[in-house]
């Protein structure tokens, strides 16, 4: 799979969120295990970077980076306001990790974040997301915490950035904009009324039924 333009033959339409919250979260409740150890990278570390990403979003198609030469992962992690934190059960067995890239205005943006395919269930995300709001409003002059998930991510993901005290602040549809450049084939209008049935459920979970309109 890879990022490609409204109409190519087989693509698939995403919708992407974009969250944001101007109040510190709550503090982190203690880890699912006791063996669970968070790894702060001082030194630049490209190659962490680059495996951590490959190996977690390996199932949710992440591909925005999946082209990235070596120069460009360290480029991308040898900056001031970047902060890598892996996480590590016992002793050298990979967890999961979270990125923080510090923006002008207080502006804090967790760019990526995820757990391995083989801790997925244990409660460990929850835990380290908690544990990466906190250590972003830890860094100096943080103002606002920011992120952006899509339809593709996993199916805990945006049930998590919710209950961890973010708000929607705007719902960006992509696949509006794929529907309305392509064909109206049986399987892609099964789709889209599949997304909508998503989003209009979604919306009642979050703000209720509409109310009846008196007659």
């Amino acid at each position: 799979m890879a990022l490609t333009s409204p109409g190519t033959p087989g693509a698939v339409p995403v919708a992407v969120w974009s969250l944001a919250t101007t109040a510190p979260p709550p503090p982190a409740p203690p880890p699912p295990d006791p063996r669970l150890r968070l790894v702060v990278h001082v030194e630049p570390s490209p190659e962490v970077s680059r495996d951590f990403y490959r190996q977690v979003g390996a199932g949710w198609y992440w591909v925005d980076r999946s082209d990235r030469t070596d120069d460009q992962w360290r480029a991308w992690v040898d900056r001031p306001e970047h902060r890598l934190v892996t996480c590590w059960q016992g002793g050298d067995e990979p967890v999961g990790y979270y990125e923080l890239e510090q923006q002008a205005g207080g502006v804090v943006e967790l760019v990526y974040f995820g757990l391995l395919p083989a801790h997925h269930g244990r409660g460990i995300g929850r835990w380290l997301l908690a544990r990466a709001m906190a250590d972003a409003w830890a860094l100096l002059g943080t103002t606002r915490l920011c992120l952006h998930t899509c339809s593709l991510d996993g199916p805990n993901a945006r049930a998590n950035y919710y209950t961890s005290h973010t708000g929607l602040t705007r719902r960006v549809h992509a696949y509006l904009r794929w529907r309305n450049d392509n064909a109206r084939a049986p399987e892609v209008l099964a789709a889209l009324r599949k997304r909508r049935a998503e989003i209009r459920a979604e919306q009642q979970r979050r703000w209720g039924r509409p109310r009846a309109r008196s007659a």
